[in-house]
């Protein structure tokens, strides 16, 4: 039956596509690789099912698999990275690395003023690129470790660093980015774990390359402290609201025995007639969480979801009453489905 209320809900779909998102093509190549050969494409049926089309020469394994990725948690999640990269600089050997400056790489990051070593400030980066999905950062906290001892009044202030250009094997006093080193972000007075609030900058950070430099110097630089790389070694932990991605359903496609030809298209719906967010086809063996390789995967990003409601209003002519209530529900799980999809 035709409704007005599809007009309502085409209008939404048709602002949502107004959108300035770049188009991508509708398919994801699986590059050749042992211990198979070929190709395998996705692309998007529509928003509850994939078309696989696959030509394949498969050297090992028994299942061929495709599993669908839905997202399985929406709310706040609590993540703990660890830096990328972390040394330290000494005022009194401006061309020498802390890090390798005594018989290899050092388990400590020094700061203050040590009796061989004067002014010691410590550079540490983090890359933030792997958090699930966040949509908002509402704390990020570095957390430290000292060493065995320590000064009963020292105060170590964390300092943002607008310059991610250093390696920690080849920073010195010299080269280090003394112009990019900006405001001070937190300090605190140290006891044997410590924190420092550095929210502001991480979510600055985030928003651009999603790479967040800090310095650490002591306050009062005639005092020192050591703040070691093991336990929690240089770490920030980070809650924001987002979403976790879960493996929620599969579809064993292919069983066989070695040495194997496919040559097929077919189409793979997911298994809880739920829009379908990330699908992967993956050789196993017949354990299929055993993977021995991802043969390829698919996203179901904006742009598809813009081309997929174009490809409804142009069906939507030649639609019987039975079809265009199925489209309205589809437009409707875009809807749903958007916020959450990546660009």
């Amino acid at each position: 039956m035709r409704t007005e209320g599809f007009k309502g809900a085409l209008l939404s779909a048709l602002i949502i596509a107004s959108l300035s998102v770049p188009m991508l093509a509708l398919t994801n190549m699986a590059e050749a690789q042992d211990p198979w050969t070929g190709t395998a494409v996705f692309s998007l049926e529509n928003l509850y099912a994939v078309r696989l089309e696959k030509n394949l020469d498969l050297e090992n394994g028994s299942k061929l698999v495709v599993k669908f990725y839905d997202y399985g948690y929406t709310g706040t999640i609590n993540e703990n990275t660890l830096a990328v990269e972390d040394s330290y600089v000494i005022a009194n050997e401006p061309s020498q690395n802390g890090d390798v400056i005594y018989n290899g790489m050092s388990n400590e990051l020094k700061i203050g003023n040590f009796p061989d070593e004067e002014n010691c400030r410590a550079f540490i980066k983090w890359d933030l690129s792997s958090l699930s999905s966040p949509t908002s950062i509402t704390s990020a906290t570095l957390y430290l470790d000292t060493g065995p001892w320590y000064p009963d009044d020292i105060t170590v202030g964390a300092y943002e660093v607008d310059n991610d250009d250093w390696s920690e094997l080849t920073l010195c006093w010299d080269n280090a980015p003394w112009d990019n080193v900006g405001p001070q972000l937190d300090n605190v007075a140290i006891i044997t774990q410590w924190t420092l609030d550095v929210t502001s900058w991480v979510i600055s950070q985030f928003n651009k390359d999603k790479v967040v430099s800090i310095m650490l110097k002591s306050e009062n630089e005639d005092l020192a402290i050591g703040v070691e790389i093991s336990s929690y070694g240089t770490m920030l932990e980070i809650i924001y609201e987002g979403t976790m991605d879960s493996f929620e359903n599969e579809n064993v496609i292919e069983t066989f025995s070695p040495p194997w030809h496919v040559e097929e298209n077919e189409i793979a719906r997911h298994p809880e007639g739920i829009g379908v967010n990330k699908v992967r086809l993956d050789l196993t063996t017949d354990n299929t969480e055993d993977v021995i390789s991802t043969i390829a995967s698919f996203v179901v990003n904006r742009s598809r979801l813009i081309t997929r409601i174009s490809q409804i209003k142009s069906r939507w002519p030649f639609a019987d009453d039975n079809e265009r209530s199925n489209l309205i529900s589809e437009i409707s799980g875009i809807k749903a489905q958007w916020p959450f999809a990546p660009t």
